[in-house]
């Protein structure tokens, strides 16, 4: 995930991939409130681990992905990405 500074209410494309999956799993999209991490997305990869979300964030925000599950080896491991900030101007 890489970070943008955008004009409120412009699309904004979050790109990522989950390496090691086996096929398509399911991602969450986490925005940042407060002290907290809070889902704003579920999303299913493609076969290759890689996903997308588009949306149209109205003021700065960061965000993060997360996912849980089972790489191919069979290990049950938690993965998250690092924040990125959105900044809106």
């Amino acid at each position: 995930m890489g970070a943008d500074r955008v004009s409120a209410g412009s699309r904004v494309t979050v790109r990522g991939q989950v390496r090691n999956a086996s096929g398509k799993v399911r991602v969450a999209i986490q925005r940042r409130v407060g002290s907290r991490w809070v889902r704003i997305a579920r999303i299913t990869t493609s076969r290759d681990g890689s996903f997308k979300l588009t949306m149209r964030p109205s003021a700065t925000v960061r965000l993060r992905a997360q996912w849980s599950g089972q790489t191919r080896s069979g290990r049950a491991v938690l993965r998250t990405s690092p924040a990125i900030k959105v900044r809106v101007r």
